[in-house]
């Protein structure tokens, strides 16, 4: 089984820009079906990060708990690794960006595709830029759907 770990940024493009709930219902619907087979995951931190705008994102959210993985610690030492090498991943002066390294931690360990909305940026390293050091297979949304054979 193939596993794919989300980023808050593939969870909220999606949910406002890419697959509106109200026009794509559909997406949503089977990404929830996806989750619930275990074929989606996502670090505890992402969760914490939807939490911050209680919306109609952050419901479906809590409809798929099962998803959001506490650490443990294999996790726990790639994030320490992960950060050592890239302290700029994690934004503390905005408070931004804080579950990915842990999205980047899980895929590793999880031997899933990290799926995220963020775009290189080799300057300030961002996730797809850790995940190609890394070599962990990255990719976005649409992405997912290819990968999944979802057509909308």
């Amino acid at each position: 089984m193939m596993q794919f770990c989300l980023d808050t940024s593939a969870f909220i493009n999606a949910w406002n820009k890419l697959y509106p709930e109200d026009v794509f219902p559909t997406f949503w619907q089977v990404l929830g079906a996806w989750c619930d087979a275990g074929d989606i995951i996502a670090p505890k931190e992402v969760l914490v990060e939807l939490e911050q705008k209680d919306d109609e994102l952050h419901r479906w959210a809590k409809q798929h708990l099962d998803i959001f993985l506490d650490p443990d610690e294999d996790v726990q030492r790639a994030v320490t690794a992960i950060l050592a090498d890239y302290p700029s991943l994690v934004d503390e002066k905005r408070l931004r960006s804080m579950a990915d390294p842990w999205v980047v931690a899980q895929a590793q360990v999880s031997s899933a595709t990290v799926v995220s909305e963020e775009t290189p940026r080799p300057s300030k390293p961002r996730i797809p830029d850790v995940c190609v050091a890394l070599g962990i297979p990255h990719t976005d949304v649409v992405g997912l759907m290819r990968t999944k054979g979802l057509r909308l």
